[in-house]
């Protein structure tokens, strides 16, 4: 019996480090080759992780170069490489690639079937705010399937929008829980904090995300100024790069952390760095809906500090294996760093983060959960 594999075109916007690109590598890493034959379009730059598809045994990875808001080229490019490989499904991630996948599935008449995965929940400005209320609304109705990345970001959608005609469900973001391990030497981590300048005693928190604005690393600097003030010897390693970079460095010389404060750049892999870490942090204000990152921070045994925006309260169990605080309130993260000096604390609290994400998060149980989705199309 020959086995007829779904013909799948994958749409993105681009291949940069973010938390949404990771989780689709993720994804693709672990698809059955036997059953999906997978192909993947990415509407324009960065390509960060671009040669990390090489190893993914994919049919195509394409760019289609886009230009402008709406540039027909691009969808011209995409609905004939529809038509030309028989795709079956198109899957789109976030708001703008699916409307490239509704134009080009349109445009190619091949009635594939649309599926939407929506990473975002707070939109980061009124513009994309209202542009999704106009636009993005209409088109979502036009998806075969919606897929969530937790339930408290499906609850927020269906309030904004509404649930007539939508047919959706939720699958949590998973992480590969062999990966993301601390198997890391007592004398691995000290030759990385020598390096980075830290000494024994240096209380160390960690923020792993793209230096964008509505990731607000600001408010990290601001209460660990606070923290110095009370004598306490903190160090801030922010992991990864972005176009905020120097206007982050100039607010740490601003407050006289310029020796606190290390910013690694992009790393392709950041367990050495988290693992360095006592605890980690993430002080988003919009758009984090179901962080790997924190997954990742959690997965390592780090307890976590998150605002609680998105589906963060469905990772972290607040006391059990970190805290949540309201965006903004410093003070509130600054107490909450507090407490984390503790190290039996820190110690308690990442061995329960490790144990939430191998019963709840892994890929494993993410993967299988997608490729029901696909199969049952």
């Amino acid at each position: 019996m020959i086995l007829v594999k779904r013909k799948i075109l994958f749409i993105l916007n681009s291949l940069g480090g973010g938390g949404a690109q990771h989780q689709l590598i993720t994804l693709l890493s672990g698809m059955d080759k036997d059953k999906f034959q997978v192909s993947l379009a990415y509407l324009q730059g960065p390509e960060t992780l671009l040669h990390q598809t090489n190893q993914l045994e994919l049919e195509a990875v394409f760019c289609c170069n886009v230009s402008k808001r709406l540039d027909f080229r691009a969808i011209q490019q995409l609905k004939r490489f529809i038509h030309n490989k028989n795709i079956e499904i198109i899957v789109c991630l976030d708001q703008y690639p699916m409307l490239y996948g509704y134009l080009s599935n349109t445009l190619a008449r091949l009635k594939c079937h649309l599926i939407e995965v929506l990473h975002n929940t707070i939109l980061p400005s009124n513009y994309e705010e209202l542009k999704s209320a106009l636009v993005y609304k209409w088109v979502f109705r036009k998806c075969n399937k919606v897929i969530f990345v937790c339930k408290n970001q499906q609850e927020h959608w269906i309030n904004k929008i509404g649930s007539h005609g939508l047919n959706y469900i939720y699958i949590y973001n998973g992480v590969d829980v062999g990966h993301f391990t601390d198997r890391f030497s007592v004398m691995e981590k000290k030759s990385l904090r020598d390096r980075l300048c830290f000494l024994e005693n240096d209380y160390v928190i960690g923020i792993c995300s793209l230096l964008r604005k509505e990731k607000k690393h600001t408010e990290l600097l601001e209460a660990a100024n606070l923290l110095k003030q009370q004598g306490i010897k903190i160090k801030i390693l922010i992991i990864g790069d972005g176009e905020l970079r120097t206007s982050i460095e100039n607010f740490a010389k601003e407050r006289s952390l310029t020796k606190d404060v290390i910013i690694t750049g992009y790393q392709e892999d950041v367990r050495p760095f988290i693992a360095i870490c006592d605890c980690m942090v993430l002080t988003s204000h919009a758009v984090e809906t179901f962080s790997l990152s924190i997954l990742e921070s959690m997965a390592m045994e780090k307890p976590v500090i998150n605002t609680s925006i998105g589906g963060a309260s469905e990772q972290v169990v607040h006391g059990v294996n970190g805290f949540l605080y309201e965006k903004g309130k410093i003070a509130d993260l600054t107490h909450y760093l507090q407490c984390l000096t503790d190290k039996n604390l820190r110690v308690k609290m990442g061995q329960a983060g490790r144990r939430i994400v191998v019963e709840q998060f892994t890929k494993d149980k993410m993967i299988s959960r997608y490729q029901e989705v696909f199969l049952s199309i």
